[in-house]
């Protein structure tokens, strides 16, 4: 592992995903942001020494934003669907399934996904600066975004540590130190199945497994190893199997000890790779920090965390998403790869999968029956 401020800044290429997601189904007490950071900065390390490379450890995107969007989700039923998709995973994994749904599943809909995705987050970035309440603060971020695009492509600034700090100065500024008292607390909670239903069981599974599975299977397995490969062709750690593996083994650890469902997003490690991150050192000083930082600030994590300006996190996710965007765009082959990320776009990605892998079939079976046609017209002849 080379240790360079690049890879610092890298590190915290992916806050922009991560931290509006935690943030907010902390604030709808849904999950212990402590024992999330905890467990996601333990798997961080782990990761790193796995595989040498960037790769993230994010929340499910799909699971979290049913919770926090269509309140259909309750605290047991987001650990009783991370447990059925690690079951799912680990079964896809061990039994080398996933490779058989890799070749089922065409290029085409996975470089949709992710420029879908990609764009989806610049997007989503840009309504983060916008939404700042003080005409300052939109100045500010116009101007730290000039300054990163710049720093991209003129020199290799560790832009996304500068924000970062820039950041926790600001929440550390705007807070009430009178009325905060310290509370440390227990980042590991041994009871969470005890008060899980049969209920819980079945709406984790409607609600939040059944809409991620397909997505952790495209975008946190097929679709980040594509990315791996793209961006680390030397690296033959990464396969579709070990992340599988890995992917499920993270959540049936972590889920029935209170941890958020996690996986291996392609958006994060597109974000990581670009503010500078190149091997495996980013994410185990990322994961360090995190369990320091769930340990030592109790209570007072949330309260920082909340106090992190947006316009921040917006250019995080600004620039976190055009790069995978730039991926999707550099490996489409037609306009499957188009049409994949503007149905994901105007509906979501559940959706967008679903309909990409039904045209990419449709494709192919026109092919199939135009190559038959060809070679009977060649036999005739």
């Amino acid at each position: 592992m080379k240790i360079t401020l690049n890879e610092l800044s890298g590190s915290l290429g992916d806050l922009g995903t991560y931290l509006p997601l935690v943030i907010a189904l902390a604030k709808l007490n849904l999950i212990n942001i402590n024992t999330t950071m905890f467990f996601s900065g333990i798997l961080n390390v782990f990761t790193s020494v796995i595989w040498d490379i960037p790769m993230p450890v994010q929340p499910m995107k799909s699971i979290a934003s049913v919770a926090i969007t269509e309140n259909n989700l309750t605290k047991e039923q987001i650990i009783t669907s991370g447990i059925l998709v690690g079951g799912i995973l680990l079964l896809l994994g061990l039994t080398k399934t996933i490779d058989v749904l890799n070749k089922l599943i065409s290029q085409s809909v996975v470089s949709g996904i992710q420029l879908g995705l990609g764009l989806n987050m610049s997007i989503k970035g840009i309504d983060y600066i916008n939404s700042s309440e003080y005409l300052i603060e939109k100045i500010i971020g116009i101007i730290l975004c000039i300054f990163t695009f710049i720093s991209f492509n003129l020199y290799k600034f560790p832009s996304a540590l500068l924000l970062v700090i820039i950041g926790s100065v600001y929440s550390l500024s705007i807070l009430d130190y009178s009325n905060i008292e310290y509370v440390f607390i227990i980042p590991i909670d041994v009871t969470i199945l005890k008060g899980v239903t049969k209920e819980d069981w079945y709406y984790g599974f409607i609600n939040g497994a059944l809409p991620q599975i397909p997505l952790t299977i495209l975008n946190s397995v097929i679709s980040v190893c594509a990315l791996s490969n793209n961006l680390f062709p030397e690296n033959k750690k990464v396969s579709k199997r070990s992340v599988s593996i890995s992917v499920g083994l993270m959540n049936l650890i972590i889920c029935p000890l209170g941890g958020l469902p996690v996986c291996h997003g392609a958006g994060g490690l597109a974000g990581q790779y670009k503010f500078g991150a190149r091997n495996g050192f980013s994410i185990l000083f990322l994961g360090i920090n995190k369990v320091i930082l769930s340990l030592a600030l109790g209570n007072i994590l949330i309260i920082i965390l909340s106090s992190f300006p947006d316009f921040i996190l917006g250019i995080l996710l600004f620039f976190s998403g055009t790069e995978l965007a730039s991926k999707g765009l550099l490996n489409s082959h037609n306009d499957i790869t188009l049409i994949t990320a503007a149905i994901q776009m105007s509906t979501n990605t559940f959706v967008g999968t679903i309909f990409g892998i039904f045209i990419s079939m449709i494709q192919l079976s026109i092919d199939n029956c135009n190559t038959i046609k060809n070679r009977i017209i060649n036999i005739v002849i």
